[in-house]
């Protein structure tokens, strides 16, 4: 289907830009003007947020939660409560990698597992599994990333790659079995050698902006060809989100952020 109104009246965005619009007003106009298979789709993308409001719902039952997710606290109230009685929960708002990760959840992650790493494989995959060919290469994309980002931190700080690596892809696989500099991924993932040079930033707040950069430049350039398309209108969804990401974040401020991050996964990576 294409949206020649919807995406004519996208405004031009840039990374440097300081603020977009609200983003729950965006979400609620941007699934309204789709048809009822691409703002499903469009609901995979904010399913993210429903992931972090679970995890923060089932440490804190009154916590507050995002509103950009697709459910509500009533609704993990509900949810919750079905997937306590039973095993296979019927029930369309719970997609099947939420119950997978919630069965593990009451039973014990083994040690060194993270309850949010196993929630964001079952997302990946699920998401890599779509059926758009845009979204999936996406999910792909941020995995690997992410997934090359964790190992070359272990790397430097001497921690297990294999239990950082999320699930079990090419790139994944070669992160956990290679010693080589670029783990032997210099053909197969693109971003390799500009990733490689960004993780030896020492600037914690300039290497983050380089690297929400390089998501930019993925999305213009898989975005190139989709004119009018679902795609097109996904795509300025994801770069509203990089630029909302950094709208309150001064220079120290975001220093500070960073320097927390890096201290979490300090305390959260055990050594070999």
């Amino acid at each position: 289907m294409k949206y020649y109104y919807l995406v004519s009246g996208l405004p031009d965005i840039q990374l440097s830009d300081t603020k977009v619009s609200p983003m729950v007003e965006m979400a609620e106009e941007i699934k309204d003007n789709l048809s009822a298979a691409d703002a499903n789709l469009f609901r995979l993308l904010l399913m993210k947020y429903d992931n972090e409001n679970l995890l923060a719902y089932l440490k804190d039952n009154n916590a507050q939660l995002n509103p950009l997710g697709n459910l509500s606290s009533n609704d993990w109230e509900e949810l919750v409560a079905m997937m306590n009685e039973s095993d296979s929960v019927a029930d369309k708002r719970l997609m099947p990698y939420i119950q997978q990760f919630y069965a593990q959840y009451t039973e014990g992650f083994p040690e060194n597992v993270l309850p949010e790493d196993q929630l964001a494989t079952g997302y990946y995959s699920y998401g890599m599994k779509c059926g758009n060919r845009f979204l999936a290469d996406w999910f792909e994309f941020n995995l690997n990333l992410n997934n090359v980002l964790a190992a070359l931190m272990c790397r430097k700080f001497g921690f297990d790659i294999k239990t950082a690596v999320l699930g079990s892809n090419e790139i994944a696989e070669a992160l956990r079995m290679s010693g080589a500099r670029d783990f032997g991924l210099a053909g197969t993932f693109d971003q390799m050698e500009e990733v490689l040079r960004i993780a030896e930033m020492t600037d914690l707040y300039e290497r983050e902006k380089r690297l929400d950069a390089l998501r930019w430049n993925w999305l213009e350039e898989n975005t190139f060809f989709h004119f009018f398309s679902a795609e097109r209108i996904w795509a300025f969804w994801l770069k509203c989100e990089l630029i909302h990401r950094w709208e309150d974040l001064t220079t120290e401020k975001g220093k500070a952020v960073f320097r927390q991050l890096m201290d979490d996964f300090r305390k959260e990576v055990k050594f070999d």
